[in-house]
């Protein structure tokens, strides 16, 4: 659009015989009419199951939820009774319980293998006292499966195993009657037989 536009007043005489002033022509100069850009709400973003999460490209934002299974700070594990994923928050969150069902956000990325939503943030506590699904399984099929990261952040269920020295801010050993042995880091505190 031109940035000036003319528009002519016209005075004076016409083929009409009763008027006699002569005709004269003045350009009027207006400024332009702008009109302000449309806005819109941002979108909503879209929020992916944890599986989805995971296999997001590295240094994209990912916004995912989950049932929250372990909290120790910063360090987050989340599982939407599927998959899981941990998240590294930016800041501790103190209002933040196990079982709270949660919104999250961060940049994809792995720290030392574990699959992770770094930078991460809770959009949204959504619900809280949510049971937490745990999906039966070995130390056999945990150990074969430490390579592939398929059990990594799922809650598990174990049964028949022995437990050693319970270490709540440590490794504590786990074995099975064949042999098998894995460690399991901050074990809360057992009660009961």
């Amino acid at each position: 659009y031109p940035s000036t536009f003319y528009l002519y007043k016209v005075t004076g005489t016409s083929s009409d015989p009763a008027v006699t002033t002569p005709v004269t022509t003045t350009p009027v100069t207006t400024t332009p009419v702008t009109t302000a850009p449309e806005t819109t709400a941002p979108a909503a973003p879209t929020y992916v199951t944890n599986a989805q999460a995971r296999a997001a490209a590295t240094n994209s934002t990912v916004y995912t939820t989950g049932v929250v299974l372990f909290i120790d700070g910063k360090n987050v594990a989340i599982s939407d009774g599927d998959k899981g994923i941990h998240l590294f928050l930016t800041a501790a969150n103190s209002s933040l319980k196990v079982g709270d069902m949660v919104k999250a956000t961060g940049t994809r990325g792995a720290y030392k293998g574990l699959e992770q939503l770094g930078s991460a943030s809770i959009v949204e506590i959504v619900s809280s006292g949510n049971a937490i699904n745990y999906k039966e399984v070995t130390l056999a099929d945990i150990k074969a499966d430490q390579s592939a990261g398929n059990l990594e952040t799922t809650p598990v269920l174990l049964k028949g195993v022995t437990i050693g020295k319970v270490n709540t801010t440590g490794n504590t050993s786990v074995k099975d009657a064949a042999g098998n042995t894995i460690n399991i880091y901050k074990c809360p505190a057992l009660s009961g037989t």
